[in-house]
C-alpha cells in the first residue's frame, strides 16, 4: 500500500487566545491511501447540491477535486510514500486533521525525539481551554515522550451573540 506524507502544520506553538498553551512538534505522517480517498470524497458529497459560488467554496472544491484525482493516481500496492504538491496539500490538510486524530495513520515520525511510532504508540488525549466565557476542545497526538505531534481543534462554544435590530 502506498503513503501520502503530510506535515502536521506549521506553527510554532498551539495558540489559543492569543496564548501559547503548549508546543507542537510538527510531527510528520503517513497516511493510507483509502481513507484518504474516502474522507475527500465524503466532502464532495457534502458539496453536492450547494450553491458553492454564494458559499464561496468554488476554490476550495476544485481543490478536492484535482487532489482526489491525484490520490486515484497513486497505486494501491508497494510502500512508496508520496508527496503531494502545493496545489494539493490545502484539501489534505481539510481531511487530514481528523485522520490523524481518529489514529488513522501507519507511521507517524517525532522530530524533537527523532522516533518513528505505530498509531498504537502514541496516545491521543483531549485538551480543553476556556477563557471569557469561550470554550475550545480538541485532541491532541503525543509520542512516547510526550512530545505533542499533532493537534486538532473539535469544537469552540462561545456564549450567544446578540445583535441589535436592525432598522
Amino acid at each position: 500500500m502506498a503513503f501520502v506524507r503530510f506535515q502536521s502544520p506549521d506553527e510554532p506553538a498551539f495558540t489559543v487566545f492569543d496564548a501559547s498553551r503548549f508546543r507542537v512538534e510538527h510531527g510528520v505522517f503517513l497516511l493510507r491511501l483509502a481513507p484518504l480517498r474516502e474522507r475527500i470524497e465524503t466532502k464532495l458529497e457534502e458539496h453536492k447540491g450547494w450553491d458553492l459560488r454564494v458559499m464561496k467554496l468554488v476554490e476550495e472544491n476544485r481543490r478536492l477535486v484535482s487532489c482526489l484525482e491525484w490520490l486515484r493516481s497513486l497505486p494501491d500496492e508497494g510502500d512508496d510514500v508520496a508527496t503531494p504538491d502545493l496545489k494539493d496539500e490545502p484539501a489534505i490538510d481539510l481531511v487530514a486533521n481528523g485522520l490523524i486524530g481518529d489514529g488513522h495513520f501507519e507511521r507517524a515520525f517525532c522530530p524533537a525525539c527523532e522516533a518513528a511510532y505505530a498509531p498504537k504508540e502514541v496516545t491521543r488525549e483531549p485538551w480543553e481551554f476556556e477563557q471569557e466565557g469561550v470554550t475550545v476542545r480538541g485532541r491532541r497526538t503525543a509520542c512516547r515522550q510526550g512530545h505533542t505531534i499533532h493537534v486538532v481543534t473539535d469544537a469552540i462554544d462561545a456564549p450567544e451573540i446578540e445583535l441589535d435590530d436592525l432598522p
